[in-house]
């Protein structure tokens, strides 16, 4: 009896997640935007959050009452609404030959994504953070200075500030990252108002 509790114990640990419908959309390689819902995993024990990388090679999705499955290939994004965590972005790129679903964290000149590898442990996914610019991808390795550093080089005052580490932290290189993109974006609007 101890053997058995002790299986069922173990399975619903490794195990933890089952399938959900929650709303959103994708956007097809035509950008025709649909409406639909997906059916993703999650937790077991908490429905509503949603498990990223039961999505990272292919999303079931419910069209119109159509069961229909879309690799990477054949989107250029789809957001997933109303998970715990608010909605998620995910989208494809060419420089992984299509391949994966990639969360996208932040949006940009420069992008940062998130692909989500299955947690050996059980529990959620555990994220591996990538940069994106002018078609290159890159893996964040631990080498993160020197990662983003290549990134942002052409802003030279905010690579200075990174490179030695004032005021951002290895950690932060998230705010780096927007730091970065947020001065392009105001240099951008002030060209267009010229």
């Amino acid at each position: 009896m101890r053997n058995f509790a002790l299986t069922i114990l173990l399975c619903l640990l490794t195990f933890n997640f089952y399938a959900q419908d929650f709303d959103g959309y994708v956007v097809k390689n035509n950008k025709d935007t649909i409406r639909c819902k997906f059916n993703v995993g999650t937790n077991l024990f908490d429905s509503s959050i949603f498990y990223a990388n039961s999505v990272k090679k292919k999303v079931k999705v419910l069209i119109n009452g159509e069961k229909v499955v879309f690799k990477p290939y054949e989107l250029i994004s789809f957001v997933i609404e109303g998970t715990k965590r608010g909605s998620f972005k995910f989208v494809s790129v060419p420089e992984d030959d299509y391949q994966n679903f990639y969360h996208e964290i932040i949006e940009g000149r420069v992008s940062c994504y998130y692909l989500y590898d299955s947690n050996p442990q059980g529990g959620e996914p555990l994220p591996v953070a990538y940069l994106y610019k002018n078609g290159v991808l890159k893996e964040i390795s631990v080498f993160v200075r020197n990662d983003v550093g290549e990134f942002i080089i052409d802003n030279p005052e905010l690579f200075h500030k990174w490179m030695n580490g004032n005021p951002y932290k290895s950690h932060e290189f998230y705010q780096a990252i927007r730091d970065y993109n947020d001065y392009y974006s105001k240099k951008d609007l002030k060209s267009e108002n010229k």
